[in-house]
């Protein structure tokens, strides 16, 4: 255990190290034809560190984005932190760049009932948009969204999803967690992402009114977000005062599963095969602890059995972001630790639905009724 210990220590201060300092590469490559050394033995000893840290260069260009836009920015905060959180959060990849979130006119939302404010959630705001749709319901409920990574509340896959709930009669919050859209303009991380969301929850109850069924759905990323989020509000209050169910679309099991897998299927060899090598000596520790270290570990797979509320997991059979297999161990050991009141849903490949597109599903509108009329 010390052996492992120490050389998952090495391994990670190389990791930093190489990603801390690759935009002093350059520069050190144009001096090393200039460099002098004192004795042969030096000049040797260089090279092996050399050798050693070209991989981790090569990772560090590849998971740290430190291209010469990266270098221009005077990111907030850490530096390589901010490095990482924008190659998880990828905030910055708008759809429509330049869009006023505050006219909602711009947008294909099949209502004329939609609200664009901002919730405070200190230190900053939250962008919001409450849609209402134009027929009354059967039932008063709602949905707080909780999108995933990239741009903002209007990327045209979750518009979709608003008009299917629309459609179903629901009311639907959604929001932009700080360092998106048009929110306040932050170093974001697991706890700020998790404190919008249950800000965004108790404005909703405050909105609606305890007669009001609600129900949260969650994509992507916004998976790990929502069960944080409703674990520390059960651990905090003992539960979760009128949330009636919990749908994750596309989700993971735990965000370390899921940077393996998405680091690991690079097509950058040499980064592929330096990442290879250190997964195979190290296992998950390598990642588990740089993504601890960060704070953006997203252990749906401890946070989800402790949720009170029935769940519903959807995902694609060809989802080539977050393969299906761990929604599945997520299933799983959700069931494995005795919560019975969850259920799975695949998508047929033959469909293509992919990561964004389940709502466009024929099935999907039948899929909500049947578990928010059941729960």
């Amino acid at each position: 255990d010390i052996m492992g210990g120490w050389r998952v220590n090495l391994l990670l201060l190389l990791f930093v190290f190489g990603a801390a300092t690759t935009e002093d590469i350059e520069v050190e490559k144009n001096k090393e034809d200039e460099r002098q050394f004192s004795s042969p033995i030096s000049a040797g000893l260089y090279s092996v560190f050399s050798l050693v840290m070209f991989p981790i260069y090569e990772i560090g260009h590849l998971m740290f984005g430190a291209q010469e836009k990266a270098l221009e920015e005077e990111p907030s905060g850490s530096r390589l932190g901010d490095f990482l959180r924008e190659f998880i959060f990828q905030q910055d990849e708008v759809e429509r760049p330049g869009i006023d979130l505050s006219d909602t006119s711009q947008f294909d939302i099949n209502t004329k009932n939609i609200q664009s404010f901002f919730l405070s959630s200190i230190p900053g705001d939250v962008g919001a948009w409450f849609m209402e749709p134009e027929e009354a319901s059967d039932r008063d409920k709602v949905v707080l969204y909780l999108h995933g990574v990239k741009g903002n509340r209007g990327r045209s896959y979750r518009v979709g999803l608003y008009n299917v709930l629309l459609q179903e009669g629901f009311k639907v919050l959604a929001i932009d967690y700080r360092g998106f859209g048009d929110s306040t303009d932050i170093s974001e991380d697991e706890d700020t992402v998790v404190q919008d969301a249950l800000v965004a929850l108790d404005w909703l109850r405050n909105k609606v009114g305890e007669n009001c069924d609600i129900y949260v759905w969650a994509h992507s990323l916004g998976t790990g977000i929502a069960s944080h989020a409703l674990a520390k509000e059960v651990i905090q209050k003992g539960g979760n005062p009128q949330v009636k169910g919990l749908i994750l679309e596309a989700p993971f099991n735990n965000f370390t599963d899921e940077f393996i897998e998405k680091t690991s299927n690079t097509s950058n060899s040499v980064a592929k095969a330096a990442l290879s090598a250190l997964y195979a000596l190290t296992g998950d520790s390598l990642p588990q602890a740089m993504l601890k270290l960060f704070n953006m570990e997203f252990n749906s797979d401890i946070f989800l059995p402790k949720i009170l509320c029935p769940v519903m997991i959807l995902h694609a059979e060809d989802d080539d972001k977050i393969p299906i297999e761990l929604a599945q161990k997520l299933y799983e050991s959700a069931r494995a630790v005795g919560k019975k009141n969850i259920e799975f849903h695949f998508f047929a490949e033959q469909h293509g639905y992919k990561h964004h597109d389940i709502y466009q599903s024929e099935n999907l509108p039948a899929m909500i009724r049947q578990f928010t009329t059941k729960v």
